[in-house]
């Protein structure tokens, strides 16, 4: 889970990034949302108030509770097995009280795959976890990843899908892609 603590303004950090093949939102952006474009080289749509913060190539987005959040990994690296990526995660970094929900391969136009899990932080209600490991345009892959109180999981799956299907990647800013939705 992210760290709320570590806040940063919520706005667009400025940057020497080209953000100009970012800047036009690709999809329809819903009431209370807003279109980010990172300095870390992705954009997505973000409701108003959500805090960003980063941890080394980590950035967070966190709900202003400090209970729901969203966070891409730009620094995972290129593969050819999603799966195999996956598989060893959950190997060397399962959670405590960690339960496997499901883990698979996405049909998507570049590749991917995906791991959705419960699991215990020492304080605080069961936690639930979706992440994705997709690429843009096969040149650049990104850890997406989703995680809420497991007891308010199918009251989120429309904040997920919106930030999941909004995200687009330097390499194909424009890109559509069909992501099936978490289990339920």
């Amino acid at each position: 889970m992210c760290d709320p603590a570590a806040a940063e303004d919520p706005a667009n950090a400025a940057s020497g990034l080209n953000r100009a093949a970012l800047a036009k939102p690709s999809i329809s952006v819903p009431d209370g949302w807003r279109w980010h474009v990172d300095p870390a080289g992705f954009a997505l749509p973000v409701p108003q108030g959500w805090l960003r913060t980063t941890r080394g190539p980590v950035v967070c987005f966190t709900d202003a509770g400090g209970t729901r959040s969203f966070a891409v990994n730009s620094a995972v690296p290129i593969t050819g097995y999603p799966l195999r990526y996956w598989q060893a995660a959950e190997k060397a970094d399962a959670p405590p009280g960690y339960r496997k929900v499901s883990m698979g391969v996405l049909l998507v136009a570049d590749g991917g795959a995906d791991w959705d899990y419960t699991w215990q932080p020492a304080t605080g209600p069961r936690q639930r976890t979706y992440r994705q490991l997709v690429s843009t345009a096969g040149l650049h892959p990104y850890a997406l990843s989703w995680t809420s109180p497991d007891r308010d999981w199918p009251l989120d799956l429309g904040t997920q899908r919106v930030f999941r299907n909004g995200f687009r990647g330097i390499a194909a800013p424009a890109s559509t892609w069909a992501v099936p939705p978490p289990a339920r």
